[in-house]
């Protein structure tokens, strides 16, 4: 009788939660002094795997054969039972936040980034965290729930970075438990990809308005229509001169055709420096206005060198073809029909060659032809604009 005392009433109190957990009593004897025995060894029960280990180890603990490792009061007992009972219940709620984090998982593993899953991603990940806080609020040290908000929170954070969405994850990180540093570094490296991203857009968009042949389609289009007014007026002055004084191709001098070339190249250069502003401020024009200049300015080299080599009137008007060829294949592609211009001139010069007399007449149509071409070539882009 003097052994039992309050530490007998905790083991019975374990013998209890025993049966309670078990359905059976913790000691099955026939007779009483076989059940003193057995509680006098009250060797450790294995409890199944469903049983919430914390509450085994309570059982076990209240039941222990050596009082002083029982909880040594009824009260100390009640509160770790009640402890245990809390822990329970926040871990029932984890497991049922865990399901919402796993959802989420999928979602962050698949990358799945539309609009759709973006809102059922902040939905889970609302849920998830909700449900972790709450177990938290019931049993502080539950480490499942800590673990899930560490997890529920990285997961958020890793998708909103992938989805641009840097200011939201930011506001995340605070609430982090740990690998802070480890996300600082993603987000810093995502802001140097859009930095990058953004200057390589820019520098794009600049290309684009440099090469956009609508902002300069109406200073091309005028340029190309005097040059076909200056080339009609031109060779109606030649025929004209050429009818009224009975000149024939054999009057042709390199002095006149100096004289000739000179005014296209003047003409040329003059358009070219009054419409310099808007010509030179994209590549478009700046490529038109250098092609044609320096195929104007060869013209006039062409015949000078004629007049000091002495070199024959159809042989400059030939080299004058192949000048007015390359210049408009080099034209290309700002004149779509550069190529098909140069063609046509080539063939010009291969008839010049089997037939000399024609050159004259070949450098007034190759004239005719790259100014009408040019025009034409050049309405058709106002007309599709």
């Amino acid at each position: 009788p003097y052994r039992v005392n309050h530490l007998t009433d905790i083991y019975l109190l374990g013998a209890t939660l025993h049966e309670f957990l078990v359905g059976k009593r913790r000691h099955e004897a026939k007779t009483i002094p076989q059940a003193l025995q057995q509680a006098k060894i009250s060797a450790p029960y294995e409890y199944p795997p469903t049983i919430l280990t914390e509450l085994a180890d309570l059982a076990n603990k209240a039941c222990s054969p050596n009082p002083k490792d029982r909880p040594q009061s009824v009260k100390a007992f009640r509160q770790d039972l009640e402890n245990i009972l809390q822990y329970w219940e926040a871990l029932r709620i984890s497991q049922a936040a865990m399901t919402k984090l796993n959802q989420l998982e999928d979602i962050v593993v698949q990358n799945q980034t539309t609009s759709d899953q973006n809102i059922k991603a902040h939905q889970l990940f609302s849920q998830a965290r909700f449900g972790f806080e709450q177990a938290l609020n019931i049993y502080p040290q539950c480490q499942p729930a800590k673990t899930g908000i560490q997890q529920n929170l990285e997961l958020m954070i890793t998708l909103m970075i992938a989805s641009d969405q840097l200011k939201y994850a930011e506001s995340l990180m605070g609430s982090l438990y740990q690998n802070k540093q480890k996300f600082q570094d993603l987000i810093k490296d995502k802001l140097q990809q859009k930095l990058e991203a953004q200057e390589e857009s820019q520098r794009l968009k600049a290309i684009a308005a440099n090469y956009d042949r609508s902002s300069s389609i109406t200073d091309r289009m005028n340029f190309a229509k005097y040059l076909f007014f200056v080339s009609i007026m031109l060779i109606s002055t030649v025929i004209v001169y050429d009818n009224v004084f009975k000149a024939g191709t054999e009057d042709i001098t390199n002095t006149r055709l100096v004289t000739t070339t000179g005014i296209v190249a003047l003409t040329t250069m003059i358009l070219i420096f009054i419409l310099r502003k808007r010509l030179f401020a994209t590549e478009i024009g700046k490529r038109l206005a250098t092609a044609l200049g320096a195929g104007a300015s060869g013209l006039v080299f062409v015949a000078l060198i004629g007049i000091i080599t002495k070199t024959s009137p159809n042989t400059v008007m030939m080299a004058d073809l192949i000048v007015v060829a390359i210049t408009f294949t080099n034209a290309y592609p700002v004149i779509r029909h550069g190529y098909t211009i140069g063609f046509i001139c080539l063939i010009l010069i291969i008839i010049s060659l089997a037939y000399p007399n024609f050159s004259h007449t070949a450098l007034l149509l190759s004239c005719v032809i790259a100014t009408l071409g040019t025009m034409m070539d050049f309405h058709r882009e106002t007309d599709k604009s």
